[in-house]
């Protein structure tokens, strides 16, 4: 039998097995449960959740990664969203990616840890320390903030339950596929979890590996069932302190909704097996919204229509490769639960600075450039642009938002380079950071061109030079003796004896490099026993030396790139052809404009910076 095919019986056999048990529980939802709220004023919002409210995955940085989710203010997130609208005076975030409701606990109530076995304790610090690499310091900083700021909230909204059932169950499931059924200690069994995410880069990609061979999805139903016991009692107990510390509060129970509505069995198919997930979320809904013994000290959110991003289909193999933004709502996901959320708090409901004006606060003078906003002042909501522009002498390096309540604002610049939220209930502190640009000295260097960044890297490391005060000549070509040179700077100019070539003479600039390179297998000499160093180099000859002085270092082995994507191909010489590919792979060198790899042209001085810079990049980001 196929490994598809067993994969995909053992996944119809176990959500078989979690509907039907899970449809004994299951009954009609309360959709008429939540009576209108009267009028109220909120002065203070605090958010108790996990990575959903925080925004993760809806804003990407310049980067191209995307935020990480640890108690940032996302503007458009549904917590800033809910913010905004009505207009609060005080907004706390009390949520981080793998909070179950034991941690939120947790952070409530520090003491309740020294009532759970050693095994709960284990298995909370290994989530919080190991997946959520969360340092202890940073855990008694939220539990040394979040009592006050739930016991003087008016307003708590609680995003909990999704780690403490889906979280929990792969957890559990992986370590019953990679522990067996033995008597083996908690703590040992995480250890062999941990190297295998180690090894696999993440929770995700282990957990389709275990799938992939059948493994996992038999535990998997067991495994949700447990989880959600453990839930119930965890939630009546989170509800019960928070009651304890705050009697006045409004609180809101969000519910779940299901991430894997899109999941199909294939692109084409008509069965959407994510659907089946349904059942289990419902009976966690209807849970929260009937049956918990402390139903009548909160109000239930209902928002099973969330939009999630998008799964690809089940039989692809990269269905679990990017799990965790996958789970996560979208723009329109966050927009739709904000709303559910001030439809529960009713028509009037509004904070206690509804309607006033807060500042934007960008600095006057900026040493290197200017930072400017189109309003002084806002109101919650409204739209508001920072643009930054550095002076003839400097770049643009880094720029930082922050709330009147010290959270930090994570947005990302548009396509112009501007900067655009909306205005929470607080005034926006902004600070901007210009630093010298090398290249601005040379007068043929265009700030503005691709290689920009890159000769700004090299100039500022002293790797390479102006061939003038005022001239860096970006398109002129390098020596072979040159280019030894920057990597013998870039080693820290270690001792070195003689090198063993006739045409390399101890009095020139280079003869300590070219001897160093030599000894550690970086370069070679010719047939002749001669090493040419006033020859221009070469791209392949480039890669060639690049990839012995990666080898001499250590660096870490990257996948070869295919070079007969390139349509001189063909040119590259046979000696080069294994550095040139792996040059590729490793994201120092692309075609040129016309496509082709040219490796036999001389390297300009603007492509050695830039192959220099990403080798640093990639394996040397200390230098």
């Amino acid at each position: 039998m196929k490994k598809s095919t067993k994969r995909l019986i053992s996944m119809l056999l176990s959500l078989t097995l979690i509907v039907s048990i899970a449809g004994i529980s299951v009954f009609a939802m309360d959709d008429s449960g939540v009576p209108a709220a009267a009028e109220k004023t909120y002065d203070t919002y605090t958010v108790l959740g996990d990575s959903i409210p925080t925004g993760y995955g809806i804003v990407q940085g310049a980067d191209g990664k995307y935020w990480s989710p640890h108690g940032h203010y996302v503007y458009n997130s549904y917590p800033a969203i809910v913010e905004q609208t009505l207009g609060v005076k005080n907004f706390n975030i009390q949520c981080r990616s793998g909070f179950r409701t034991v941690e939120a606990l947790r952070m409530i109530d520090p003491s309740v840890y020294d009532t759970w076995t050693e095994d709960e304790q284990f298995f909370s610090d290994f989530l919080l320390q190991y997946l959520d690499q969360m340092k202890p310091e940073e855990i008694a900083a939220m539990q040394a903030t979040a009592y006050d700021e739930i016991k003087n909230s008016d307003l708590i909204t609680i995003n909990l339950a999704n780690n403490d059932i889906l979280s929990y169950s792969s957890m559990k499931s992986t370590i019953e596929a990679l522990n067996g059924t033995g008597n083996t200690a908690l703590f040992t069994q995480l250890g062999v979890v941990a190297a295998a995410i180690k090894e696999y880069g993440s929770l995700g990609a282990l957990m389709s590996t275990l799938i992939s061979n059948g493994v996992t999805i038999a535990y998997l139903g067991q495994y949700m069932l447990e989880g959600f016991q453990l839930y119930m009692k965890n939630w009546n107990i989170l509800i019960k302190k928070i009651r304890e510390i705050n009697p006045d509060a409004e609180i809101l129970a969000i519910g779940m909704y299901n991430p894997f509505n899109t999941l199909k069995l294939t692109d084409a198919s008509l069965i959407e097996i994510g659907r089946m997930m349904d059942p289990m979320i419902q009976m966690v809904n209807a849970y929260i919204s009937m049956g918990s013994e402390m139903r009548n000290e909160y109000k239930f959110v209902d928002v099973m229509g969330t939009e999630a991003f998008k799964f690809p289909s089940f039989m692809d193999p990269t269905v679990f490769s990017n799990f965790t933004l996958m789970v996560h709502p979208t723009v329109a996901g966050h927009a739709y639960m904000a709303d559910k959320i001030l439809n529960v708090l009713g028509e009037g409901a509004q904070g206690s600075v509804k309607g006033a004006d807060f500042k934007v606060n960008v600095p006057s003078s900026v040493p290197g450039g200017t930072v400017k906003a189109t309003r002084t002042t806002a109101k919650a909501g409204e739209a508001v642009t920072v643009s930054v522009k550095p002076d003839a002498t400097h770049d643009f390096k880094e720029i930082s938002f922050t709330t009147g309540g010290g959270n930090k604002m994570m947005i990302a610049p548009d396509a112009e380079g501007n900067y655009n939220f909306n205005m929470p209930s607080s005034d926006v502190n902004v600070a901007a950071v210009f630093e010298a640009c090398p290249s601005a000295k040379f007068k043929d260097l265009d700030r503005k061109a691709w290689y920009h960044e890159e000769t700004d890297f090299v100039l500022g490391k002293g790797y390479m030079a102006g061939i003038s005060e005022t001239a860096f000549a970006p398109e002129a070509s390098l020596t072979r003796g040159m280019i030894v040179t920057m990597l013998y700077a870039m080693s820290g100019k270690p001792d070195a004896g003689k090198a063993p070539f006739s045409d390399v003479s101890a009095a020139r600039y280079y003869a300590k490099a070219v001897a160093w390179a030599a000894a550690n297998g970086i370069v070679a000499g010719f047939e002749d026993g001669t090493f040419h160093p006033n020859d221009n180099v070469t791209r392949e000859q480039l890669a060639t030396i690049l990839c012995a002085y990666a080898k001499h270092i250590k660096a870490a082995e990257v996948t070869p790139g295919d070079i007969s994507k390139f349509p001189d191909a063909d040119s590259v010489h046979e000696y080069a052809k294994e550095a040139v590919a792996w040059a590729v792979g490793a994201g120092l060198i692309s075609g040129r404009a016309d496509g082709n790899i040219a490796p036999t042209s001389s390297a300009t001085r603007a492509e050695v910076a830039q192959m220099i810079t990403n080798f640093c990049g990639a394996f040397m980001p200390a230098a």
